[in-house]
């Protein structure tokens, strides 16, 4: 029986980790690169370290101490994961180049959100105000939508062929 958090613990004979086998750097190192190998597929797709085990089918508590003590396994599964974040900046700037206002206006409402964002700061308190403001603001959402699907139609209408 051990002491623990001042309550008494059975642990069947064995202390918790006792039997596990310990690994010198090289063989934690060859750990690592054959887990790395297991966890890409699902690193490149944006997943977490944890869901990347779960879906490799590794257990991820066992590789967890090891991977935190190697700082150059942690930088490598995080630059594997954010891959996507990268490949999707690439294609919206390609996508952008290429002339298409419906891709150039998403990427200003989300990167220039001081000129370019539909959300108004309202502080009038005045309830027949804000009743003409929330039409307003419909009215100015759905026009928005309508010049987003014109200049879809156009940019579809300039892609044709002649």
């Amino acid at each position: 029986m051990a002491r623990c958090n001042s309550k008494i613990v059975k642990h069947g004979g064995k202390r918790k980790g006792a039997g596990r086998k310990k690994y010198t750097a090289k063989q934690i190192g060859g750990l690592l690169d054959e887990l790395f190998q297991k966890i890409q597929p699902w690193l490149q797709l944006g997943y977490s370290f944890h869901k990347a085990c779960r879906y490799g089918q590794v257990v991820y508590e066992t590789y967890r101490e090891y991977a935190e003590a190697d700082l150059n396994f942690l930088d490598k599964v995080e630059r594997e994961r954010t891959l996507i974040n990268t490949v999707a900046r690439k294609n919206v700037f390609k996508s952008i180049q290429a002339g298409n206002v419906a891709d150039s206006w998403t990427w200003l409402e989300t990167q220039e959100k001081d000129d370019f964002s539909k959300k108004t700061i309202t502080e009038n308190t005045n309830p027949d105000d804000l009743q003409k403001m929330d039409k307003i603001t419909a009215i100015i959402t759905k026009l928005s939508k309508d010049a987003k699907q014109c200049i879809a139609k156009a940019d579809k209408r300039a892609a044709k062929p002649i």
